[in-house]
């Protein structure tokens, strides 16, 4: 399921379900993320802590506060959650597993700062 809010300068969000047991999770262009963030016994992530993130992640593009940065000059992304719960979350990566048809949607979407607007009350 992927959601664009008619303002393209909000960050539209995708949630979609594995068959194991959890989400991927899209929001942005480019930004992707896993939760559970791993499936082994051993880490035996919480649930409820992993409920927390999420919430915090969907509040951080609804309000306004996630941030996606494209440096193609050194070829990474930055995505960051500036909301209290996370205290400012940042994870960077490589461009190495983006398509050129991604990477040419990202470029035309992503705002020149990397700050997306907030979604807009109903």
């Amino acid at each position: 399921m992927r959601l664009f809010p008619e303002d393209s300068r909000c960050a539209p969000m995708g949630l979609v379900f594995t068959r194991f047991p959890g989400v991927q999770l899209r929001f942005g262009a480019l930004f992707q993320a896993a939760m559970p963030h791993c499936g082994c016994d051993a880490c035996d992530e919480s649930v409820p802590d992993l409920l927390d993130e999420l919430e915090a992640q969907v509040g951080a593009v609804l309000s306004g506060s996630f941030v996606e940065v494209l440096d193609l000059g050194n070829g990474r992304m930055t995505h960051q959650f500036n909301v209290e719960e996370l205290g400012s979350c940042q994870q960077a990566t490589g461009l190495d597993e983006i398509s050129p048809a991604q990477l040419a949607w990202a470029r035309a979407v992503i705002p020149v700062d990397g700050a997306w607007a907030p979604w807009p009350a109903r």
